[in-house]
């Protein structure tokens, strides 16, 4: 039976609670946070803590602090009649799972139960799959052919120190095969600098990159070095490449051609020792055919071309790569995530990922963060913030990952509400308008709002 722990210093509620629920629930009660915390310590397999804001003299933001820095996997639903949004924001910072206002409900206690309450999953079972351990030194996950030909090729790149381009469409993770270019090479040791040449002003970037000396341009008050030479011995990644300035391209391509560079202001030219590694998602070869990208630059950039292929290309990394960004931010927010449905890995597998890994790691981010137990399932990832060619899709997969018993209603019953919804929003709520559109009519889509529980 589940075992459930009411911290309040309100006897009548947690007699009352304890009372209406024993037969359902192990209720355990303190009324004071000694008590509680006491109760944590002995008792196992404490799932969930129903915990008080207020507390006699004690503070229970103090408390659920408390609870979650010893016992980080039980969820805490604060209770309190003091529902500020200071309250609320503070409490959830903490980690509190939810917070109820009081008088609480029967209903609400019960939602929070069915909600919150974890059950530690040592054990994955059948149809999930363990989350590996997070290796942060593992950078480029995947077992594809074309993942392990970039891997070969940023090893044998890294042996030189000829210019690099790396080109792939967003969210490919060109900037993690320019830290390996580094990290593998004989500059590890010396600085590593990333320059987003698309997040500075086109007006600044050239003084950003070379430097300046004191009274070159009005407000150069002080002489400052340029973010170049500040790497000196180590690798500059110059990310979106495409969008530095014309008239700036050609100083690059005297830096790369000499291994000078001249502050703006000043005359001498001082070396500057640097190996650059530059990249882009756009089609370089048709901008240098229309003249916004200078092909001599292009050829110096390109001694080495390492192509990152899209994750739509490469579907058999999904897996390999979904639990490893799993287990990196199960890792950052002091989540323990054991264990992932076979199905919700077949649904990502399905997916075309427009925006690549960055799009999946956002996805999977969101999941953790939102996450009421310590395995995640299909119904933790919200596939309609997902992007998709719809063309594309594998209806049958998806609908036999989302739904796994009675597949073919459960299948009709989410296409229906998907498109009841959609007409709804098309014909701004207008019942009538929508159900013309749907050749249905509108005592049927009242029927059916009212079963699918559609706001309209």
């Amino acid at each position: 039976m589940k075992k459930i722990l009411i911290i309040d210093d309100d006897t009548s509620l947690t007699y009352s609670l304890q009372r209406a629920f024993s037969s359902q629930y192990n209720i355990l009660t303190a009324n004071n946070a000694a008590d509680g915390l006491k109760l944590l310590g002995k008792e196992s397999e404490i799932g969930l803590v129903f915990l008080d804001y207020k507390l006699g003299e004690e503070n229970g933001l103090d408390v659920l602090e408390r609870i979650k820095k010893d016992y980080p996997e039980t969820a805490v639903v604060f209770m309190t009649a003091y529902g500020t949004s200071g309250t609320v924001l503070e409490a959830v910072r903490v980690g509190a799972a939810d917070f109820l206002v009081k008088p609480v409900t029967p209903d609400e206690f019960v939602k929070a139960v069915e909600s919150y309450y974890t059950v530690p999953a040592i054990n994955c079972g059948k149809g999930f799959i363990s989350v590996p351990q997070y290796n942060k030194s593992n950078k480029l996950v995947g077992i594809s052919r074309a993942i392990r030909d970039v891997l070969k090729l940023t090893a044998s790149a890294s042996m030189s120190d000829a210019p690099v381009l790396l080109t792939g469409e967003s969210g490919t993770g060109k900037d993690l095969v320019a830290s390996l270019l580094h990290e593998y090479s004989d500059r590890k040791s010396k600085p590593f600098l990333a320059i987003n040449c698309a997040a500075i002003p086109q007006e600044l970037l050239e003084s950003e990159l070379f430097g300046y000396v004191k009274g070159a341009f009005s407000g150069a008050v002080n002489s400052k070095m340029g973010l170049l030479q500040s790497a000196e011995g180590g690798t500059v990644f110059l990310d979106e490449i495409s969008e530095m300035p014309i008239d700036l391209q050609a100083k690059m391509l005297r830096f790369l051609q000499n291994g000078t560079i001249q502050k703006l202001g000043e005359l001498k030219e001082i070396n500057v020792d640097v190996r650059i590694v530059a990249a882009t998602n756009r089609d370089i070869n048709m901008l240098v055919d229309s003249g916004r990208f200078r092909h001599d630059l292009f050829y110096r950039l390109s001694v080495i071309n390492i192509n990152i292929p899209p994750l739509r290309d490469r579907r058999e990394d999904i897996e390999e790569i979904a639990l490893h960004l799993i287990g990196k931010h199960s890792s950052k927010r002091g989540r323990t995530i054991s264990c992932v449905d076979r199905k919700l890995i077949e649904m990502l597998k399905q997916q075309n990922w427009a925006g690549n890994v960055r799009e999946l790691e956002n996805r999977i981010r969101e999941a953790i963060i939102l996450a009421k137990t310590n395995y995640l399932t299909v119904d933790d990832i919200n596939v309609e913030t997902l992007s998709d060619d719809s063309s594309e899709i594998d209806l049958f997969s998806y609908f036999e990952a989302k739904n796994s018993d009675d597949i073919y209603n459960k299948s009709i019953e989410m296409c229906e509400k998907e498109l009841i919804k959609g007409a709804l929003k098309k014909h701004d709520g207008k019942l009538a308008k929508a159900a013309e559109w749907l050749n249905v009519s509108r005592v049927t889509l009242n029927t059916k709002i009212k079963k699918f529980n559609i706001k309209a």
